[in-house]
């Protein structure tokens, strides 16, 4: 890998890291995780472990600390959204689901 790959890996890993920060500052700053979908945080939690074996797998310390520090950041999601939703609300199979004549009439 030549010194330009490595800067723009370097540049990547970084903004990858600093992507994350404003939603867990978003979350803890006025208590509210109703709007990440528990989808999202799943998936985001598989596939930070997939990468982080991926990373040590191809000895890539850039991609080793950027996906072990995204991890650090979903789990805090994570502990937010439970922590700050209203209990039940973060059941994927509670919501309630509207009749058409609701939506229709917008009641």
């Amino acid at each position: 890998m030549g010194l330009t790959d490595q800067i723009v890996g370097y540049i990547g890993c970084t903004l990858l890291v600093f992507a994350f920060i404003p939603q867990v500052y978003h979350v803890f700053h006025y208590k509210s995780a109703n709007d990440i979908s528990s989808y999202f945080l799943i998936l985001q939690i598989i596939t930070c472990i997939v990468m982080i074996v991926y990373s040590i797998l191809i000895e890539q310390i850039p991609l080793i600390f950027a996906n072990i520090a995204i991890f650090i950041q979903i789990i805090l999601l994570v502990i937010g959204k439970y922590k700050y939703s209203p209990v039940g609300s973060y059941n994927i199979r509670s919501r309630r689901r509207s009749s058409s004549t609701e939506n229709i009439v917008g009641v």
